[in-house]
């Protein structure tokens, strides 16, 4: 390939990359990404197509995680409640260990959120069924192996082994609230209130560590 046909293959990629973007969150269409990642290297052999992927990916699950707790900060009642879990799991994004996340609001939270999102283009699930209000939102996202339900208002954390069938999928357009909120699911799974007697973030930390091998950078293991 001369210098030429490199500057217009070069731009061809661009223009294909504009589009897909354009077309949504590569996170909802793998199919699509892969196969953008193969004609990539079918013009550009040597192209850390990988790596830059990853660096996209990395981009959109810090500012799904972001929105998330800064749009629900201005919809729920106790703000000062929410800070608090704010602080703690962004200290987690902060470090790089969140590496999936995924949100999901409830039909009058997703109302209330339009007015607020900075982001108008970022992609969300709905929440539908029992066991959640309208009002509530659930934040989904992993840490490692571990998959954790993050809830808007009254509700425990809950924590799963990725692998286990109970756990649920990432990315997905609607979710059931019982099977978020649910109290029973495979070996590790653990639903934890906000308010243990001596602090829920230690216990919280506690629980990361254990399921994941993550230390919180503020809490440590927990205890």
């Amino acid at each position: 390939m001369d210098h030429e046909q490199h500057i217009r293959a070069g731009a061809n990629c661009q223009r294909r990359l504009d589009v897909e973007i354009a077309g949504g969150d590569p996170r909802l269409a793998p199919q699509r990404w892969a196969a953008l990642r193969r004609d990539v290297l079918a013009m550009f052999p040597d192209a850390q197509v990988d790596a830059a992927f990853a660096v996209l990916r990395g981009w959109l699950v810090r500012a799904t995680v972001r929105e998330f707790f800064s749009v629900v900060a201005k919809t729920v009642e106790r703000r000062d409640q929410w800070k608090k879990r704010t602080d703690f799991w962004l200290a987690y994004l902060d470090a790089g260990f969140i590496t999936d996340a995924w949100f999901a609001f409830g039909s009058q939270a997703e109302r209330l959120a339009r007015k607020f999102m900075d982001d108008q283009a970022i992609a969300y699930a709905t929440l539908e069924g029992g066991g959640a209000t309208t009002a509530q939102s659930a934040l989904i996202f992993s840490i490692r192996d571990t998959r954790i339900a993050e809830w808007s208002d009254n509700g425990s954390c809950r924590f799963w082994r990725a692998a286990d069938p109970k756990a649920p999928s990432l990315y997905q357009r609607r979710y059931q609230g019982p099977a978020l909120r649910t109290m029973a699911a495979g070996e590790g799974f653990r639903a934890i209130p906000h308010n243990p007697p001596n602090g829920w973030q230690p216990k919280f930390a506690r629980q990361v560590y254990q399921s994941a091998g993550v230390q919180h950078p503020r809490h440590g293991a927990g205890w």
